[in-house]
């Protein structure tokens, strides 16, 4: 009880200079428990998805580590401070955690727009499930549909969301709406077919 939650760490390792490879080391050391905390902070409670933004992070800065050594190096104070290491460390902090912020926005839009997928794509096949239940393959139903109305159903059951899907085909993200709403009622309108009696 208590411990502190320490994510496992996975290295994707990419030849480099010996220069390079040394400041990555510095910056590993030196904010990892901090990028670690932003980690779960972005997914608190998900030990997956802490893990797999931090490798996002770890990598994202081994790639731009001659960037931020150069930036560093070139750093000058625009006012005069008293201890130019100090602010020559913030500046380096600054540095790191722009990327680290930009790379955790990036993932956890990704994350939300797939987990929005994933919702309306589960929202829409228990609808088509519920038409008819005897039928297991929701292709067989998809197949009495016309051919543009079957199309736009298996994009959305392919993760598609409705902007993605008007995007590809040239209509408005409202337009594509209303045209799933149709093709789910009528779905619903199709009755199982009565069984022959022997």
């Amino acid at each position: 009880m208590g411990a502190k939650n320490v994510l496992m760490h996975t290295h994707v390792h990419i030849p480099t200079n010996k220069r390079s490879e040394t400041y990555f080391d510095y910056l590993y050391d030196r904010y990892r428990e901090e990028i670690e905390a932003r980690c779960r902070l972005f997914y608190p409670g998900d030990n997956y998805l802490q893990q797999s933004l931090f490798n996002e992070i770890t990598l994202q800065l081994w790639q731009d580590v001659d960037k931020i050594a150069r930036a560093v190096k070139m750093f000058r104070p625009r006012k005069p401070v008293t201890d130019i290491e100090q602010a020559t460390l913030r500046f380096e902090h600054y540095c790191v955690f722009r990327k680290v912020r930009y790379v955790a926005l990036d993932s956890y839009r990704r994350h939300s727009r797939e987990t929005r997928r994933i919702e309306y794509r589960d929202s829409l096949s228990e609808e088509v499930s519920r038409v008819d239940t005897d039928k297991e393959d929701i292709n067989e139903l998809i197949g009495m549909l016309e051919p543009e109305e079957s199309d736009l159903i298996r994009l959305v059951l392919a993760g598609y969301t409705p902007r993605e899907i008007g995007d590809s085909i040239n209509r408005s993200q409202s337009t594509v709406y209303r045209r799933i709403n149709e093709i789910t009622k009528k779905l619903k309108a199709i009755k199982k077919p009565s069984k022959k009696i022997q």
